[in-house]
This record gives structure tokens, C-alpha cells and sequence, in this order.
């Protein structure tokens, strides 16, 4: 349905506050009854990941778009005060959904979630420790990485890979020649996600591993990157892969360091 200027969009669960209105999201009851709606047990992190939990693929990832996207508070909060729900602790858990700036007593609630068994709150808990500049943190999603296995060790990555951290990337690069492959597709994108130029040797071997995926995510990482130092095993990849997705990514990634 759409109201005003926003759009809200109801899937599995979850509302989702498009359009020129930043995002919450909130558990709501079948039906309008608002007495027939369960009650959010907390604001903060735990709220949140309880709130996202069972959320479909396609509106989980609006919401992890969303996250933060808090643009002028005081004009958007008329507009989506009344479909946030009727309690304060709702609302609360909207307000907390703009601002997406988790503290510490939220961390160890986010280090939890990335072991969930829903993956929509996997990757929110990831999403939201990359903005946890902490070292200690950073240390705790490195082992995890190191040691961790299963989507609980991938959502790890991902959250590793928001930070600009050169002990993360030293540990990309030896994930590249992982024995799993789906460890080594994400540990080329996470070097792309940091643009890591000093990574740009050991993602350009990348280029020659057997797995398309892999072969596109580090010609996607070397474009991220930027460094023309890559120009030159990008044009030769976009020469002889066999693969068109490939060939596809070092044009655009060659589009990107020359354009």
C-alpha cells in the first residue's frame, strides 16, 4: 500500500519504510487489530534481530539498503510515526533501525546473531558489526573467520570485510586458496569490499582459479580497487576467459580504473 510520499511495503512480517523515508522494521499480528500484534521484547540489537527474524530474502535485503539511512528525522517521523506501530517499544525499535549505530553492550548480541539459524538475521548481525569500529571486535570476527565454519563463519566475513583492517586483509589472501569454494568467492569480494590495493597480487592469481565465481568476484574486487597496476591482467583475462560473466566483469572492472 502507499501513503503520501513513502511507500510501505508489508512482507512476511516485516514492514518496510521506503521511498523518501528511512526504514524500521517491526513485528506486526495478522489483520489491523493492534491488540492482536505481539509485543517486541526490546529495542536496541536483540529487538531488532528478533524483529528481522523469518524476514523473506527480498525484504531483508531492503532492510539491510536501509540500515542508518536516517535523512532529516524530524520531517520523516510524521509520516511514519502511525504504520510503525502503536507502542513505544515499537517505535523505539524504529528509531534504533535508523540510527544503526550499535554500542557495545549491543556486540556480543551481534556476534551471537551471526550464528542464527535465520539467515536474514545472520546478515543484518553482519551488516551491523561492520560499523562496530572496535579492535576488539576486529579480533573476535578474525577468529571466527579462522576457525568458525558454515554460514556462521561467512557471515563473520562479511562483517570482517567492512572494516579497513590490514591483520583482515592479510587473512583474505590466504582464504583466496581456500578449500571451499564459496570461502574463497567471499574472501575475493571482501578484499573488493576494503579496496585493498595491497591485496591486488594475490586477487589478480585469483583471476586464474577454476571457479567462474571466483574468477568474477576478484575481477569485481580489482575493479573496486582502482589500481591501474591491475590493468594489465584484467585486459588479459577479458582476452582468453572462457566464461562471458567473466569477460563481463574485467570490462567492467578495466571501465572503472580507466574511466
Amino acid at each position: 500500500m502507499a501513503t503520501g510520499t513513502g511507500r510501505y511495503v508489508v512482507l512476511g512480517g516485516v514492514i518496510a519504510v521506503a521511498g523518501v523515508a528511512a526504514l524500521g522494521a517491526v513485528r506486526t499480528g495478522e489483520g489491523s487489530d493492534p491488540a492482536a500484534r505481539p509485543t517486541v521484547v526490546m529495542a536496541g540489537a536483540a529487538g531488532f534481530l528478533s524483529a528481522v527474524s523469518g524476514t523473506p530474502p527480498t525484504a531483508c535485503a531492503l532492510v539491510v539498503r536501509t540500515l542508518g539511512n536516517r535523512w532529516g528525522s524530524s520531517s520523516v517521523r510524521p509520516r511514519v510515526r502511525v504504520p510503525l506501530g502503536v507502542t513505544e517499544e515499537e517505535r523505539a525499535l524504529a528509531e534504533w533501525s535508523w540510527s544503526a549505530r550499535p554500542t557495545a553492550s549491543d556486540t556480543d548480541e551481534l556476534l551471537g546473531g551471526l550464528d542464527a539459524t535465520d539467515p536474514c538475521v545472520r546478515r543484518v548481525a553482519a551488516t551491523l558489526l561492520a560499523r562496530v569500529d572496535d579492535a576488539g571486535v576486529r579480533d573476535r570476527l578474525r577468529r571466527r573467520v579462522e576457525s568458525g565454519q558454515g554460514p556462521g563463519r561467512l557471515a563473520a566475513l562479511t562483517a570482517m570485510a567492512g572494516h579497513e583492517d590490514p591483520a583482515a586483509a592479510a587473512l583474505l589472501r590466504r582464504l583466496l586458496g581456500d578449500a571451499d569454494v564459496v570461502v574463497r568467492r567471499s574472501a575475493a569480494w571482501g578484499l573488493g569490499e576494503m579496496e585493498s590495493r595491497a591485496s591486488r597480487a594475490a586477487v589478480e592469481g585469483a583471476l586464474r582459479d577454476p571457479d567462474v565465481g571466483v574468477r568474477v568476484n576478484a575481477a569485481w574486487a580489482l575493479g573496486r580497487m582502482e589500481d591501474p597496476a591491475a590493468i594489465r591482467a584484467l585486459s588479459a583475462l577479458l582476452a582468453s576467459d572462457a566464461s562471458g560473466e567473466v569477460r563481463s566483469a574485467a570490462a567492467w572492472a578495466l571501465g572503472q580504473i580507466e574511466g
